[in-house]
């Protein structure tokens, strides 16, 4: 048992920016370069070991435990920024690299008898997926010319009108935007760099049904005919799909509908401020310091997307915050008083905090996503933002890693800390016995249940502080984090009756970007439309494929995600030799049992699975 002053679970919303530059680095290489690489080396792309290896290794120098939990000194965390971008920057080039490649096999010679423009949406994801996508798509390009001289050439090019189809010829809602002149170069294996200036547009639209682990093709064409008629999800103050509802009250919250269940979720989304006179390890809120309220003032808002396939509201308003702490903080941290045992209190001087609030429904959307952002100019406080369930329940459920795992509400009785934050991965939610409610973020670790608050979800946003705390005085001015803030989650309510969506998956969905690249009209061997893996599981979730290390077998991993055996359904496939049970570390452990069209694999409670495919 533990008084829960000494968990060190708020080291996991200490420097919340390296969190969330830790998540897209993670989400990058696990769920976008190793399953495009994947994707390309089975259409004959060298799968790349060792680049692939080196990104991981940049990754995990971040990851001692000082480091990754951002209770270090400034000049630590300063380093670790630096290797965030290269590993990225790694895993930008080898996302293109495989999306090229992939681009150059595939079969576009239908739209050789007209002016086309395709390009490919890939989905990395173990599920069939539609989403809000964006590509550019490079109209015109010259090469081998003086580049001021070709740059007003392409500027002074007059675009056409479009329409946007699909593979089959069917027309999509769309928004193309002129994204002017770029410049870029192509590095070729057979020729020195070719440097172009292009000009380009941009297509958003929302992508449906990308196929599991696949992509599929769209293009853009001159216009002809009338433009497809767009539809609407605006509302008098909201927004409305036809799972969803979701209309903002005067004081910046919202009230969603929740359609499949018929729950109605009231005054959700609005942030709480307090002090913070802790440090890089521990919450720890003044004595008798009282909450600040976004909902405790009225707030303005306007529309500034309304597109057939999504649609946003933009929200501004303002808290007034305390500067920091008072001057008794300093003191206290210089002479090692216990965070316990301080007396310090919040300033009395007061200053703006502008929210600016962004909510976005698709079309087909099964949740509200949602961005916040702020400039944070105090010091010493805590901002978060607070989800009120209303569900009647005394249990929620959290991601953690390879386990979603069940939680009370309320901590035990020796529980003395008045903070009772947990950590998480990607989401945590809760249901009763009709509806269900989950919060997943996007690198914002630390979250807290408030059963007096309406069964509240509590998601940590920011928390600034000044030391590092544990054993010596070492002031952390970065740690206050005096910069722009931006951070996204999602709101995905679900009726637990509803047998056809599981929320965990647009949950885990939320983590991952649909990619684009722009192709070519060209002959090739790989289709119009694709899927890598058939698969189906109840509570089975994948969360891993790539090539075995230094060899050229294909490793997939699942997850048991339930407290009940399940059942992993894996179609066979013509071009895979064998398929056999392996573990974390890759070996072969034992073939599969052999069976005309596929596998049925039992899976323990929380069983971690590893399958590997000998090619």
């Amino acid at each position: 048992m533990t008084d829960g002053w000494n968990t060190l679970v708020n080291t996991t919303s200490s420097r919340i920016y390296l969190k969330q530059l830790n998540r897209e680095n993670e989400v990058a290489l696990a769920n976008l370069v190793e399953p495009l690489a994947v994707f390309a080396a089975d259409a004959g792309f060298l799968y790349p070991h060792e680049t692939i290896k080196y990104a991981w290794k940049k990754l995990m120098q971040n990851h001692p435990h000082d480091s990754i939990c951002g209770c270090s000194t400034d000049e630590v965390h300063k380093d670790m920024e630096t290797r965030f971008h290269n590993s990225m920057q790694v895993s930008e080039c080898l996302m293109k690299e495989s999306m090229d490649y992939i681009g150059n096999k595939i079969n576009t010679a239908c739209f050789k008898d007209r002016e086309a423009y395709p390009f490919t949406v890939f989905n990395t994801t173990g599920w069939k997926r539609t989403g809000v996508v964006s590509v550019l798509i490079d109209i015109e390009r010259i090469y081998g010319q003086n580049l001021t001289t070709s740059y007003y050439k392409m500027k002074e090019l007059v675009l056409k009108d479009f329409v946007l189809e699909d593979n089959k010829g069917n027309q999509i809602p769309f928004k193309v935007e002129d994204s002017g002149v770029r410049f870029g170069y192509d590095l070729p294996d057979d020729k020195f760099r070719q440097p172009f200036m292009a000009r380009c547009v941009t297509v958003t639209f929302e992508a449906k049904d990308i196929p599991v682990l696949g992509y599929k093709v769209y293009v853009l064409v001159p216009k002809k005919g009338n433009k497809t008629q767009n539809d609407s999800l605006v509302i008098p103050d909201g927004l409305e799909n036809r799972y969803l509802k979701v209309t903002i009250n005067s004081d910046g919250t919202l009230n969603l509908l929740d359609k499949t269940s018929d729950k109605y979720y009231e005054h959700i989304c609005y942030y709480e401020d307090t002090g913070d006179i802790g440090n890089e390890y521990i919450y720890r809120q003044p004595d008798g310091g009282a909450a600040i309220l976004s909902k405790s003032s009225t707030c303005g808002f306007e529309l500034t997307e309304n597109e057939t396939y999504r649609a946003t509201y933009k929200i501004t308003q303002v808290m007034e915050i305390p500067e920091s702490a008072d001057d008794t903080l300093y003191e206290e941290q210089i002479s090692m008083t216990d965070v316990k045992l301080r007396k310090a209190k919040r300033s009395t001087k007061l200053l703006p905090l502008e929210i600016t609030t962004y909510i976005s429904l698709d079309k087909n959307g099964r949740g509200i996503k949602v961005r916040t952002e702020f400039e944070n100019r105090m010091k010493d406080h805590r901002l978060r933002v607070i989800i009120p369930t209303g569900l009647e329940t005394d249990r929620h459920f959290t991601d953690s890693v390879f386990e979603i795992v069940d939680r009370p509400n309320r901590h035990y009785t020796d529980w003395q800390n008045p903070s009772g934050c947990e950590h998480q991965q990607c989401f945590t939610g809760m249901k009763d016995d009709k509806a269900g409610i989950i919060a997943a973020n996007f690198g914002l670790y630390e979250y807290e249940i408030l059963p007096e608050q309406n069964n509240a979800i509590a998601i940590t946003l920011l928390r600034a502080v000044g030391e590092l705390g544990d054993w010596g005085v070492f002031l952390t001015p970065d740690a206050q984090i005096q910069k722009k803030c931006s951070v996204s989650f999602e709101i995905i309510p679900f009726s637990v009756k509803d047998e056809k969506m599981d929320p965990l998956v647009e949950a885990y969905q939320f983590q991952v970007p649909m990619n684009t690249c722009q192709i070519y009209v060209h002959d090739g061997v790989l289709p119009l439309e694709q899927s890598y893996l058939e698969w189906e599981g109840e509570g089975i979730y994948l969360t891993g494929i790539k090539y075995k290390q230094n060899e050229n077998d294909r490793i997939l991993r699942f997850m048991n995600g339930t407290n009940q055996v399940r059942y992993l359904k894996l179609k066979k496939s013509d071009q895979v030799r064998s398929y056999y049970r392996s573990n974390v570390i890759e070996e072969c452990l034992s073939d599969l049992p052999d069976d005309e069209e596929r596998y049925v694999i039992a899976l323990n409670p929380f069983e971690i699975l590893t399958i590997g495919l000998g090619n």
